[in-house]
């Protein structure tokens, strides 16, 4: 009702705005279309080491192996799901002289002593120095916002090689306390880090080590042809991995979404329900849903759902116990508990989203079909519309849910199910395959990762009180997914919507010329709809940082896009009111028009008589003068022969 009032209100304002006269024009704004610039930022790199002589060679040759168009694709299959597309425009700066020995100087003060809790944990004795993933890419957009602060609106890789200010390969790592546990998480070593709520930025240290063969420093490559190559993959694999992540499903755009968590519980011990409340950060999951999707309102609830007492649910794990690891076939899970009536849908207004969690003693993954493509989770498809997200599957052990805590496995799986992917697997539209590249899942700071490079975000904090906090756990390049195509699906609604309220007009017989508040309510969505469509251009998606409810504000893409569907599905609720009130009276309308037609013709037949008899009336009026004429003539010839008479 809240929403439905701020539309309405909303409607009143814009009627009292000029607007367009009404015509045949064109309300389609599918597909967009915009530029994405990408900036490349080399800082103490030669350009000689991939074969050219100088920045602009060198980026002449980057551009000939990157993707001219970045695209967003449904699952697998290639078809194009959010109807946009990129125009990919490199651009290349790099830092000199003055520039790049503030850089150095920056760098060597955050080369220290690497966490010793990570090393432990990470199997590495002794002592080695490491850099601050986050805190080096922080370093490099602020040298960035003193000297070339034009860039920082942009998508911007930073290519450096930090063995030149070190004097030996660097490494990079991420760290930080689990907050459900306390235990210490992070990764290393890193060779590049991205994904922060600050910008939509990626370094990469082209001379550092990584834990992939694929990706080795390109002091180790013999050739320029191979180091060009390496650096070509880079740029390409960010554009299309992480700046235009396709997505796995179509997400779901629902007002009310209830998130019913089930643990289902298959250790030999068991667990506790207050290990489990304990070990489950439920305000952490709902925090970071409410920053991916601050317009959907979520309800949870968590249940403890004992294996043994779901019939044939212990059958389901097969049990690899040479390499301590538990296979659970998801759908299969997901079923049973369904029969067992253990998964409460309900008959509301909302969108029910089962996360199930399935705990053993083991290494506990998940399968559909193939158990030799298992998964930490898997989203299972909608039966009714496989295009969605039905239900989170996820396995857990005993000793993950001690250590790590649930709230990043269910967040993940829930991300899964309203559109999401991993930030190391995509479909790759230029070569028409998937592609799976694990560096990018250390990297990035996500909870769609596979490591806890996410423990970053616990350190941060509101930074202004009544507003959605930065603290997100998911990285820069999920919100703008997320909301690229929950943008699309919205225009996507308005056009369909604003189609059928033409022709449903033109089939009641109406025109829409004659109704002017419906044409103003259509051309005004027109206006928002091509509103939306320029700030999508400009990737002002949604402002979280500002946002306070639907239709409260009207500052990104989201917010045009919203009102324009909005509009138009209210206009649809009118003229289905205007067509079934023009029905209910057509039969009054058809009988007073054939008495009006009767009368007319009542009237044309009277008038014609009274025609006709006005016609004789004169006729009878001109003998009659004529015959008073003859008498006069008749009378004075009488006279005139008396008078004659007389004289005689």
């Amino acid at each position: 009702m809240k929403c439905l009032a701020l539309i309405a209100a909303f409607i009143i304002l814009v009627s009292l705005a000029p607007q367009p006269s009404f015509g045949q024009q064109d309300h389609r704004v599918l597909p967009i279309r915009a530029p994405l610039n990408v900036v490349l930022v080399f800082i103490d790199v030669d350009p000689a080491w991939f074969g050219a002589s100088n920045i602009n060679q060198l980026l002449e040759a980057v551009s000939a192996g990157v993707r001219e168009t970045a695209k967003s694709a449904l699952d697998d299959s290639g078809s194009i799901f959010a109807p946009f597309e990129f125009n990919v425009q490199l651009s290349a700066r790099e830092f000199r002289l003055i520039q790049l020995e503030e850089f150095r100087l920056s760098l060597r003060s955050l080369n220290l002593p690497a966490p010793r809790e990570l090393l432990e944990a990470k199997g590495v004795r002794g002592s080695i120095a490491s850099i601050h993933a986050p805190t080096a890419l922080k370093m490099l957009v602020d040298l960035s916002r003193r000297h070339y602060p034009d860039i920082l609106d942009d998508h911007v890789i930073f290519f450096i090689c930090g063995a030149r200010a070190l004097g030996s390969a660097p490494i990079y790592h991420t760290f930080g306390q689990l907050p459900e546990t306390g235990e210490y998480g992070g990764e290393l070593p890193l060779n590049m880090y991205g994904g922060a709520w600050y910008g939509r930025y990626v370094f990469v240290d082209l001379c550092a080590l990584s834990q992939y063969e694929d990706y080795p420093p390109i002091q180790n490559l013999d050739t320029a042809r191979e180091r060009l190559a390496l650096l070509t993959t880079y740029v390409d694999e960010i554009i299309d991995m992480q700046f235009v992540k396709s997505t796995l499903y179509v997400p779901r755009y629902r007002l009310q979404v209830l998130v019913d968590v089930l643990v289902v519980d298959a250790t030999r011990a068991g667990l506790s329900f207050e290990l489990l409340v304990d070990r489950f950060d439920l305000e952490a999951v709902e925090q970071s849903l409410k920053t991916l999707t601050p317009y959907n309102l979520y309800t949870f609830t968590v249940r403890h759902v004992r294996a043994a007492d779901v019939p044939g649910f212990m059958n389901i794990i097969t049990l690899d116990q040479a390499n301590n690891k538990a296979l659970v076939e998801a759908s299969m899970a997901y079923d049973l508990l369904r029969r067992a009536n253990k998964l409460s849908p309900g008959e509301g207004d909302y969108q029910y989203v089962p996360a199930i969690v399935v705990v053993t003693d083991y290494n506990t993954r998940v399968y559909l079909k193939d158990p030799e493509d298992d998964a930490l989770g898997i989203a299972l498809p909608d039966p009714d519309d496989s295009r969605f997200g039905a239900a989170a599957v996820a396995g857990a052990s005993y000793y993950l849910l001690s250590y790590e805590g649930l709230a990043a496995t269910v967040a993940h799986e829930i991300g899964h199910v309203l559109g999401l992917r991993h930030p190391h697997d995509d479909f790759d539209e230029v070569a028409g395959r998937s592609v799976r590249s694990m560096i990018y899942t250390m990297s990035i700071e996500t909870y769609m990762s596979y490591s806890t490079t996410w423990v970053e975000a616990v350190k941060r904090r509101t930074i202004r009180e009544g507003y959605y906090p930065v603290k997100t756990y998911w990285s820069i390049f999920d919100l703008d997914a997320i909301d690229r195509a929950i943008i699309s699906i919205l225009l996507s609604t308005y056009e369909q919507n604003y189609r059928e309220i033409v022709d449903e007009v033109s089939k009641a017989g109406l025109r829409l010329d004659d109704m002017k508040t419906l044409t103003e309510a259509l051309n005004t969505a027109k206006i928002l709809a091509e509103r939306s469509v320029e700030l999508f251009r400009s990737h002002n998606y949604l402002d979280r940082l500002e946002y306070t409810g639907l239709g409260a504000q009207l500052r990104s893409s989201f917010d045009y896009a919203f009102m324009a569907m909005a509009l138009t599905e209210l206009s649809k609720t009118y003229t289905n009111g205007l067509i079934v009130q023009n029905e209910r009276l057509r039969p009054q309308i058809e009988s007073l028009q054939a008495e009006i037609s009767s009368l007319t013709a009542t009237l044309n037949r009277v008038k014609q008589e009274t025609e006709r008899t006005a016609e004789e009336l004169k006729s009878v009026e001109e003998a009659v003068k004529k015959s008073l004429e003859t008498n006069e003539a008749l009378m004075n010839r009488i006279k005139m022969l008396s008078e004659e008479a007389s004289q005689l």
